[in-house]
């Protein structure tokens, strides 16, 4: 997956609070997390400090108790006190709150998957038959050629 020209700017600049608020915002655009995973690589990468020790605050990790303010309650913590286990919760409220959406994302780039590996076996069988039926006009053209 190819990350976002901002976010690779924001690595360059070594812009942390950007870079936060990139990944923060991962969160719910893609929340298989893939991007996000990416861009944490990319931010190790560039040996950028971008967590900060929790800062006690109790977390809720009762999932009945999940919802859309919670979530954007701790979105907006996030950028307060950026700590690996509000990043973790935050991933799994997503999980939660967003289950149906994940599953249809997946699907998506299995269909896409799927396409990129047969779009080049019809490219090839394609071109074969291009080239079987120019080979027969050419040799038919010099059968008559030589009548």
């Amino acid at each position: 997956m190819a990350l976002s020209e901002t976010f690779r700017k924001a690595l360059e600049q070594k812009d942390i609070r950007m870079v936060r608020i990139i990944i923060k915002d991962s969160l719910v655009v893609d929340p298989t997390f893939t991007e996000m995973e990416e861009m944490l690589r990319e931010a190790a990468r560039a040996q950028l400090d971008l967590y900060d020790p929790h800062n006690g605050e109790e977390l809720n990790r009762d999932r009945e108790q999940w919802n859309k303010a919670y979530m954007d309650s701790q979105m907006s913590a996030l950028l307060r006190n950026f700590s690996r286990e509000r990043l973790n919760l935050l991933k799994e409220i997503c999980a939660v709150l967003y289950a149906g959406r994940i599953q249809n994302i997946r699907e998506k780039r299995e269909e896409q998957a799927r396409c990129s590996q047969e779009t080049p076996s019809r490219f090839v069988a394609g071109g074969v038959l291009l080239a079987l039926a120019l080979g027969a006009a050419a040799l038919l053209w010099a059968v008559l050629r030589k009548n």
